[in-house]
């Protein structure tokens, strides 16, 4: 059985730790939001970015189509002397 000073002093450290628990929560939570919006609005300004990440992950399938002989070049291409 714990005295009242040594219950008292477990109290305050008990609640002072529960204090941080939630400071360092809302802390990690600022930064994740901050962080978000921050990569958000840089992807915003630059979309090339992830399109040539797109552009790198699925190939566009004209290569596989240069092959064919039914192939089409599209009508604005310059003529090749």
């Amino acid at each position: 059985m714990e005295t009242g000073a040594a219950m008292r002093v477990h109290k305050r450290l008990y609640t002072h730790r529960r204090g941080l628990r939630t400071v360092n929560l809302l802390h990690s939570s600022i930064f994740f939001l901050s962080f978000l919006i921050i990569s958000l609005r840089f992807f915003y300004q630059n979309p090339e970015i992830l399109s040539s990440q797109r552009n790198l992950i699925l190939p566009s399938p004209t290569p596989m189509l240069l092959n064919n002989q039914s192939f089409r070049p599209p009508s604005k291409s310059v003529p090749r002397p």
